[in-house]
């Protein structure tokens, strides 16, 4: 209310106009790279490290990302983490066969060869074994191939042998056994309820048989998440599913999920109920390991406990189409590993109330190609009350863990049969299949010194040209990223990314940054065994003020192996950029003694003088250890050719803070009305943060400008406002030049 002035005097009032209107804030750093898990291609923030292992694993072993989030999450609040996935599929070479060992119509195993791209298989069909069932000679499984050495293996088909097939060959596909890469994809079919028994009757019918199969993705971009096969009422009849929220290979042995105190309805009204655990793929039925438990679920959709309200079905996922990430699903997420799909009819709850969960359709068989023989299929199956108290998929034979491994259902032929629980018994277990990080699983992931300089090889990813899948891939997640509207953040790193071997790649970051002109692109420049003539050069061409460059490589410790490991800089130097930020501004150099020291031990090669020097003339900012004060930046340089401000990363970052501060600022007058009072609302808007950064540092001196002059008739009738804004930027001191001068005794000083 207006005071009223009724007789004479003084009469102050306070205006406050020391406030700042709230702008967009962009720190925060965007990480690009390879996870364990989580969803691909779906920017996710996580404010620390536990959150971040939760979301994405915290594998360092075949990536850098995890120690590049933990070392920025030290002083930074948020990192927007990015997972890379292949974008190519899963595939093999049209001539690489499945090896099948077969006894009459029945295939007792299944191998595939070896991991090299180009190998074919050495073993013909018709190849016999010799002896007795339970070994085979060494001279008579050999793998052999194209551009690999030939391995010869002793095993046997009794899973009581110490050389059993499954241990001599082992079930992972990268795991290397002499000069090759065998994978035993099946094996014990030979015991069990139902299955085929091994006598020594068989000895002359075991055989080898080959099938050429290429498998490929029938999902666009080649990766895909593990589910579970659909839950039955009877065998007709489908009811639910669950997906795990994560995508690829790691998906398939991550969770199981069960189906616990099945009730059946009492009446035509009264729906049936049962609980959901999600449980660690590899506990016992004895001692169940529960993550998450979901208790009386029903299948009616006016319940609270309506199993996609309760559970939620709703996901992100790339959209090819409109190369966003879009939101599917009704329900909100309520678990933190999966989602529900439900049919039709269970969504619109035209399915009968009493039914309930009574098995699931057949988990799929990844054996393509052979003809006239026949898997056993019961063997993967327990309806054993006493021994499995949820019967279902068997946990307890860890050759059955071979169908969990990550081939696409568009690669599949046939099925095992479908289970249905045991009468009288009230729960059962589903296992999940299907997850593929959309790589070939035979390619080794390299990392470190092994990457390969080609750049066929970084993190299991081809990056060597613009058209290559993993090229392809971090283009996709960088599209992403551009959205200014959706995503922000001040930083950008592809840790491992190289610009001396994947330059397609670097080419594409350093385009998204100058896109959103809000964001430095820390680039790592080179191998990790470079020299400085090498660095110097592989900068030479860049010209960017979005984009910094740094060198050498650096010694941490490793936080999966607590090894000492050198990482290309990327790894640590967004950490240093986040705790220059916190304990002064984007405005200050995130370099020296005071700004700059690294979290490392050590560097690849240590700097002299001379080296520092040719580094900085060169536009690398060397990363220099010194006695006493440790591993520092000592240079703060953008990559820009041009000799102006915005050659130095200060003045480049306090550009970023000001034009995304003002822009946000400037956003609440958007659609007011173009006159003078709305013009000087908007100047002391800006003028209060631009006099605080003034006063901490970051400029000599600003004027804005929101006049008449600017805004004539004609812009105003283009429903323009044109301002301007001047600044005098800070420089930092990068070279001090002291004289020191010598007098003789007795002198007086001014």
């Amino acid at each position: 209310m207006t005071e009223q002035i009724l007789s004479a005097g003084v009469y102050a009032t306070e205006n406050d106009q020391s406030f700042f209107t709230q702008g967009t804030s962009t720190t925060g750093l965007a990480v690009l790279g390879p996870t364990e898990k989580g969803a691909a291609f779906v920017p996710t923030d996580v404010t620390s490290f536990s959150q971040f292992t939760a979301k994405f694993g915290s594998d360092t072993s075949t990536s850098y990302t995890a120690q590049t989030v933990y070392n920025y999450l030290q002083s930074g609040t948020t990192a927007k983490v990015t997972r890379i996935l292949g974008n190519g599929g899963y595939q093999y070479n049209s001539n690489r066969q499945l090896i099948a060992i077969v006894s009459g119509s029945y295939i007792l195993s299944v191998l595939y060869p070896t991991q090299n791209a180009s190998a074919t298989v050495g073993l013909s069909s018709g190849s016999t074994f010799a002896g007795t069932y339970s070994s085979f000679g060494a001279s008579i499984l050999a793998l052999t191939g194209s551009g690999t050495v030939s391995a010869s293996f002793s095993g046997s088909l009794n899973p009581n042998s110490t050389t059993y097939i499954s241990k001599v060959l082992g079930t992972d596909a990268i795991t290397q056994t002499g000069s090759v890469f065998p994978y035993l994809l099946f094996s014990n079919f030979i015991t069990g309820s139902g299955a085929l028994s091994v006598t020594s009757s068989m000895s002359s019918s075991l055989q080898f048989t080959a099938a050429n199969c290429i498998f490929t993705s029938s999902n666009a971009s080649g990766y895909d998440h593990a589910s579970t096969p659909w839950v039955l009422a009877d065998s007709n009849t489908r009811l639910f599913k669950f997906h795990h929220l994560s995508d690829g290979f790691a998906t398939n042995r991550d969770i199981k999920v069960s189906i616990s105190n099945i009730a059946s309805g009492s009446n035509a009204s009264t729906y049936s109920t049962f609980d959901v655990l999600v449980r660690q793929w590899n506990d016992t039925d004895r001692a169940p390991s529960i993550i998450e438990q979901y208790i009386g679920m029903t299948l009616d959709p006016n319940s609270a406990n309506f199993l996609p309200k309760a559970i939620g079905d709703k996901y992100l996922v790339y959209s090819e189409a409109t190369a966003r990430v879009v939101e599917n699903g009704d329900y909100a997420n309520n678990s933190n590993y999966i989602r529900v799909e439900t049919t039709d009819a269970v969504k619109n709850g035209s399915t009968h109330p009493l039914l309930v969960p009574n098995g699931y359709e057949a988990i799929y068989e990844t054996i393509a190609g052979f003809s006239g023989y026949t898997l056993p299929a019961s063997v993967t199956l327990s309806t054993s009350g006493s021994t499995f108290i949820y019967p279902g998929f068997d946990y307890s034979n860890p050759d059955n863990y071979n169908y969990l491994n990550p081939v696409p259902a568009s690669a599949v032929t046939g099925s095992n049969v479908n289970f249905t629980k045991p009468a009288g018994v009230s729960r059962f277990t589903l296992p999940m299949q299907g997850g593929t990080d959309g790589m070939n699983i035979t390619t080794i992931k390299k990392i470190g010194s092994s990457i390969a300089a080609d750049g066929t090889n970084v993190f299991g990813l081809n990056l060597s040209t613009s058209a290559t899948a993993g090229t392809l891939a971090y283009g996709k997640a960088l599209t992403i990223l551009t959205n200014t509207e959706e995503y922000m953040f001040d930083l950008i790193a592809l840790p491992g990314v190289i610009e001396q071997y994947h330059s397609a790649v670097t080419a594409l970051a350093q385009t998204a940054a100058e896109t959103r002109t809000d964001a430095v692109y820390i680039r790592d420049l080179t191998g990790v065994a470079a020299t400085v003539t090498t660095a110097v050069s592989t900068a030479a061409p860049l010209d960017s003020s979005y984009s910094a460059v740094y060198f050498p490589w650096v010694k941490v410790r490793d936080l999966g192996s607590s090894k000492d490991i050198f990482v290309p800089a990327s790894v640590v130097v967004p950490a240093v950029y986040a705790y220059s930020d916190k304990v002064s501004a984007e405005w200050f150099a995130p370099a020296g003694l005071n700004r700059g020291v690294v979290g490392a031990a050590d560097t690849y090669i240590r700097l002299s003088k001379s080296d520092r020097d040719t580094l900085y003339a060169g536009r690398v900012n060397p990363i220099a250890k010194f006695p006493n004060s440790g591993v520092v930046i000592w240079g703060q340089k953008t990559l820009q050719v041009k000799d102006t401000a915005l050659n130095r990363i200060n003045v480049r970052r306090l550009l970023i803070n000001l034009r995304t501060y003002i822009s946000g600022v400037a956003n609440n007058y958007v659609f007011e009305n173009n006159t003078t009072v709305t013009r000087n609302k908007l100047v002391n808007a800006i003028t209060p943060y631009m006099e605080n950064v003034q006063t901490r540092q970051g400029l000599y001196a600003f004027r804005v400008q929101l006049d008449d002059t600017l805004n004539t008739n004609d812009v105003i009738d283009r429903n323009q406002l044109v301002g301007k804004i001047y600044i005098s930027p800070a420089k930092g001191i990068e070279f001090i030049l002291l004289e020191f001068n010598v007098t003789a005794t007795g002198a007086t000083f001014q």
